[in-house]
């Protein structure tokens, strides 16, 4: 069920542009109902030339034309779609459908007060999906009575919390950083003994496939410091702490800009693969390795840090805006 939501009206005697941005002079609210619409959507210039009649006459009326600003979901005038950062003559009476290729989008009328069309009055109304309200029921629908002093008992509020429904937040469609997608799924599912079982395997995983656990200790001691690692990660990001988990501090205090040892480089991709989000990406800061960093880093830092952190498999060394954007892969998800 679709209804529309009226955002106001606006009259100019200039050219204008629509779109979410602050600076435009249509400035449109975001909103769940608006989200689809670029920060600077079209454009509305008027013509300096006027229309003529077949006499050779000027009747002084003016033109307006509406441009697409290369936007992401389309722009149809009248229901016709223009093609990105194609343009056409708007008349008295047009829609302009903003975000024409979404559900949720936002309708523009166009008037013209007069007859020479020196001004131009486009008014705004978003188009939202809304639920159908649910189905009325004739009779009402059954109720348990249960005695107060039951509700007051502790084995009513045991079962209450074992067997009522639970109620979630909607995870709204609406785009996120990608470093808090992992946050987002432990908070979700972060408390169940499934999610917990999967880190540890993981985690288990990465470290087996790192090779020779040469700072591992021998014997039951090893097992029981892995598992200690995989309870930490199951527990979240945040009880992970740099030189924990038997690698030595010192050896993840070096730039990752200066050239390591194998044994600094496993030891790093061992402590580092557990890690996500924000923890990761402070482990890294501890060796030097930031978004800043790699941007001014020259040529010959990247490719030592690529090949510190594991980076050139193969003897395939990568090199340019390649390298650089791997090396901030590798900072966000590894």
């Amino acid at each position: 069920m679709l209804r529309d939501i009226t955002m106001g009206s606006w009259e100019f005697t200039s050219a204008f542009c629509v779109g979410r941005s602050r600076g435009c002079e249509v400035s449109i609210a975001t909103s769940e109902e608006t989200r689809t619409v670029s920060k600077r959507h079209v454009g509305v210039t008027p013509l300096a030339e006027t229309l003529a009649d077949r006499a050779g006459a000027t009747l002084g009326k003016r033109r307006w034309l509406l441009y697409d600003l290369e936007t992401m979901n389309g722009t149809a005038v009248n229901g016709v779609e223009l093609s990105s950062g194609g343009n056409c003559e708007l008349r008295d009476g047009d829609e302009v459908v903003l975000a024409s290729a979404m559900r949720q989008c936002v309708r523009l009328v166009v008037q013209f007060p007069d007859d020479s069309c020196s001004r131009i009055v486009v008014k705004a109304v978003a188009r939202s999906a809304t639920l159908s309200p649910a189905p009325s029921h004739h009779r009402s629908p059954r109720r348990a009575v249960v005695p107060n002093a039951a509700m007051t008992s502790p084995g009513f509020s045991r079962s209450a919390a074992t067997h009522a429904n639970k109620c979630r937040d909607i995870v709204k469609t609406v785009p996120v950083r990608n470093r808090a997608l992992d946050e987002l799924v432990e908070r979700l599912v972060g408390n169940t003994e499934a999610y917990k079982s999967h880190v540890r395997r993981r985690a288990k995983l990465q470290r087996r496939s790192v090779g020779p656990r040469r700072y591992e200790h021998n014997g039951d001691t090893s097992e029981q410091g892995e598992d200690d690692e995989s309870e930490g990660a199951a527990r979240g990001v945040g009880s992970l702490q740099l030189g924990s988990g038997g690698v030595p501090e010192s050896t993840l205090r070096s730039s990752v800009f200066a050239r390591w040892s194998v044994e600094e480089k496993l030891a790093f991709s061992a402590y580092i693969g557990t890690q996500f989000g924000e923890t990761r990406a402070a482990t890294c800061k501890k060796v030097g390795l930031t978004e800043a960093a790699v941007e001014s880093a020259t040529m010959t830092d990247m490719i030592v840090a690529s090949q510190n952190l594991l980076l050139d498999c193969g003897g395939l060394r990568i090199a340019g805006d390649e390298c650089c954007q791997r090396l901030k892969i590798f900072l966000l998800f590894g």
